[in-house]
């Protein structure tokens, strides 16, 4: 993942100057009750776990809220969005973190519970990347490395086999023209996500094959994909392919050792590059919102670090991690160093 430091203090001022000029409307939150006592028993007095995607954020907001509040200690653990929702639903966490909403069938799962009064903190917003390894680069022909949604159907369905057949490549040799399609583990939400924003019907298509995830020929193949638990994993084996290809949230993307894919409706529409704006926007096809769980009985403690992720300095560190805060920073790329 591509490390970027910027001066948090200049970077929050600017969040908050940007937002007043332009007319964001900012949220703004009452900090609930007091941040005092020491958890007892040497456990964390907040407790987050599961998606991936969510976890650099949670993590680097931790160690910085920790550092302000001495008090309070925070555990953070990453195992999918699915045990994100099992574990708040169980009791063993004070926030669940989701890169997608929760699903019927968790809530069928955990209808004992108080799933259904969950209040659901949409955070951030992310971009499901499509990236291949690199030393597939020299055999691109067709200008910025793009795809249609149809593509990626396909070549996830086992319909286009060979890097040949994908309009753009040309004259990939041997072995490495065979496509080595990559996947995330069941319960993952960039999983999900991928699943059901990669379809194939109307307005854009003739064909009315819909969501990939329904679709008969994916369920048949995808068992045989090679799985990678995270998208740490995920970027890393797509990188160490030769022929691979997967999808990871766009804070997972490495620039420099990976071909990250413009993603069209149609042939006939403009690629949409994932980044910043287009995410925040939605103009990019695979674009969704991260999430944040809590029980109607969340702590003082809990619902005070929620304000903190909303805070201009939380969202400062959503745009650190290379995901989507909810002002619009696009005007201050120039923030990032390499």
């Amino acid at each position: 993942m591509e490390q970027r430091n910027f001066n948090y203090i200049i970077l929050i001022a600017l969040i908050a100057g940007l937002a007043t000029t332009i007319g964001l409307q900012v949220m703004t939150f009452t900090q609930i009750g007091t941040i005092s006592g020491t958890p007892t028993g040497g456990e964390a007095g907040i407790r987050i776990s599961g998606s991936t995607t969510c976890f650099p954020v949670m993590e680097n907001a931790s160690v910085t809220y920790m550092n302000d509040n001495p008090s309070i200690t925070i555990a953070v653990s990453s195992g999918g969005s699915g045990q994100g929702v099992d574990d708040l639903a169980a009791g063993i966490t004070d926030i669940g973190m989701t890169s997608r909403p929760i699903k019927d069938s968790e809530k069928a799962e955990h209808s004992g519970t108080d799933i259904l009064e969950w209040t659901d903190w949409k955070f951030a917003k992310d971009g499901v990347t499509i990236i291949a390894s690199d030393e597939l680069l020299p055999y691109w022909v067709g200008g910025t490395p793009n795809m249609t949604l149809k593509t990626i159907f396909e070549i996830y369905n086992g319909n286009i086999t060979s890097w040949n057949d994908v309009p753009g490549f040309s004259g990939v040799p041997g072995g490495q023209a065979t496509i080595v399609p990559l996947t995330r583990e069941g319960g993952s939400g960039t999983r999900e996500t991928f699943e059901k924003y990669v379809k194939v019907e109307a307005p854009y298509y003739t064909e009315n094959w819909g969501e990939l995830e329904d679709d008969a020929a994916y369920q048949a193949v995808v068992s045989s994909y090679g799985v990678a638990d995270g998208n740490p994993a995920m970027s890393q084996e797509v990188t160490d392919g030769t022929a691979a290809i997967g999808y990871v949230g766009l804070a997972y993307v490495d620039d420099a050792n990976q071909i990250k894919f413009n993603v069209a409706y149609n042939s006939s529409l403009t690629p949409i590059e994932p980044k910043q704006s287009t995410i925040l926007d939605a103009t990019y096809p695979i674009s969704r919102f991260l999430h944040l769980w809590t029980t109607p009985t969340a702590s003082a403690a809990t619902l005070n670090f929620i304000n903190y992720i909303f805070s201009p300095e939380g969202q400062a560190i959503v745009f650190y991690e290379g995901y989507v805060p909810l002002y619009d920073l696009s005007p201050y790329d120039f923030l990032y160093m390499n």
